[in-house]
């Protein structure tokens, strides 16, 4: 069960059965990658959902194979995270495909299943118009067989009827996660390091880690508090050079989903291997954070594979390769020995603080003023502007707006300085601020439009 008590339903079958599929067509949203190849699905990934009133969360899980294929040790990774969830789950949905059949797996499936001690409906999917698929499965033993369709949706409601009236009492409220949690976005190159600072954070091993690039697949939202403080951690897809992408292909969409996770993020963390230079990439991937108005902390992953007196030459180095996160706060951690941990969340909390919080119209204009009277802005053609007042229109990213005269006299060095001086007085480190420059109408045409406005 999730640690907030919600009622969790979790899909389970074999690769390649469509859980993918029926994932996104119950939550209403393209939530799951999904792809004709198997095993595209690794890590767990859930999203709320609620059918007849009833509210519950749904987790999409990887495939489960058996026997030989878990030689390889990415399948027997997956399919343990897998029967994992299913075991902490409210309710269980065993997909299996109706035009394959019941397969052996299938039988070793359901029988492991059993052995959890939790409700489980079967879901026949692929059998679109052709109900009587689903009779072959009564065989598995766990009553009666939903035929349902993740194309076309049919007998999804019967099948989500039965899973509702299975639902726990006790568990009847909805999951809601606080709506002041921070929203954080873990990103950078492949083999950075993100899984395995997620699951240290939490504690447990929530996400799938390997050493091989390119292990996780879906951005994984994974709520968690810490220090008093509600967090949900989206763990994303490693992005390697555009270049190296096909477009359209599967990496090419998940790339997508941690450029999105970006978005919908209010702080970054963007992991770097502190044992190898910071790459184009890796400048690249900041960029897209600068780009999007969006908080960034720099995390400077696998310390402890430094030696001790090389740490801070390795820190300003990445410091100077990311002059336009100049306000980003860089963090030495190590998810081996947890150094590190507990300052990169305190970084984040201020980050997030900072990035939705207001300054008082009185105070800027006082910061402001004092930085002109300290540094005027230079004159262009005997022509000098006047910054008549400031005042933050918005937050998320803190927006300033600059009354002036003349407007085409400040240049971007003179706004770069406001900024500075801003950040020199006010908690702003890890948000980038946006400065707006508008200029005061002459007013000869200011009094002209008001005359127009009342004729």
């Amino acid at each position: 069960m999730q640690d907030d008590g919600a009622p969790v339903v979790a899909l389970v079958g074999r690769p390649n059965v469509g859980k993918s599929s029926l994932f996104n067509r119950v939550v209403g949203q393209r939530r799951a990658v999904v792809d004709s190849q198997a095993g595209v699905t690794r890590d767990p990934l859930f999203a709320e959902a609620d059918w007849a009133g009833r509210s519950f969360v749904l987790q999409d899980t990887g495939g489960i194979v058996q026997g030989a294929e878990l030689l390889d040790p990415m399948a027997a990774a997956v399919s343990a995270q897998a029967l994992h969830t299913a075991a902490d789950a409210s309710v269980i949905i065993l997909v299996v495909d109706g035009r394959s059949g019941v397969l052996p797996d299938d039988l070793r499936l359901a029988d492991r299943l059993r052995r959890l001690h939790r409700p489980v409906v079967v879901w026949v999917n692929k059998s679109e118009g052709q109900p009587e698929l689903a009779y072959a499965f009564y065989q598995l033993g766990l009553g009666e067989p939903h035929s349902v369709s993740a194309i076309h949706g049919d007998g999804l409601g019967d099948a989500l009827d039965r899973v509702v009236r299975l639902l726990p009492a006790e568990d009847a409220v909805a999951r809601a996660t606080p709506n002041d949690a921070v929203r954080v976005a873990v990103v950078g190159r492949p083999n950075a390091g993100k899984s395995s600072l997620v699951n240290q954070l939490l504690g447990r091993d929530r996400l799938i880690v390997s050493s091989l690039p390119g292990t996780t697949r879906d951005a994984v939202d994974v709520p968690f508090t810490m220090g008093g403080a509600d967090f949900v951690l989206v763990d994303t897809p490693g992005m390697r050079r555009p270049g190296r992408v096909e477009r359209a292909s599967l990496e090419w969409i998940t790339a997508r989903r941690s450029i999105t996770a970006v978005q919908r993020a209010e702080v970054s963390v963007l992991l770097l291997d502190a044992t190898e230079p910071a790459t184009e990439q890796d400048q690249r991937i900041g960029g897209r954070i600068a780009d999007r108005g969006r908080a960034v902390v720099i995390g400077l992953n696998k310390v402890d594979l430094l030696p001790p007196d090389q740490v801070e030459r390795v820190a300003a180095s990445v410091r100077e390769a990311f002059p336009f996160l100049g306000y980003a706060e860089v963090v030495c951690t190590s998810t081996v020995t947890r150094a590190g941990l507990d300052r990169l969340m305190q970084a984040v909390l201020a980050a997030a603080t900072a990035f939705r919080g207001r300054i008082p119209t009185a105070q800027i204009n006082a910061c402001i003023h004092h930085a002109v009277a300290m540094r005027p802005p230079a004159s262009l053609r005997g022509r000098t502007t006047r910054i008549l007042f400031a005042t933050q229109v918005h937050s998320s990213p803190p927006t300033i707006v600059l009354m002036v005269t003349h407007a085409h006299v400040l240049s971007d060095s003179y706004l770069k300085y406001l900024e500075n001086q801003m950040r020199s007085t006010f908690s702003l480190q890890g948000t980038p601020v946006r400065m707006v420059v508008r200029e005061r109408p002459h007013r000869a045409m200011a009094m002209r439009a008001r005359a127009i406005g009342h004729s």
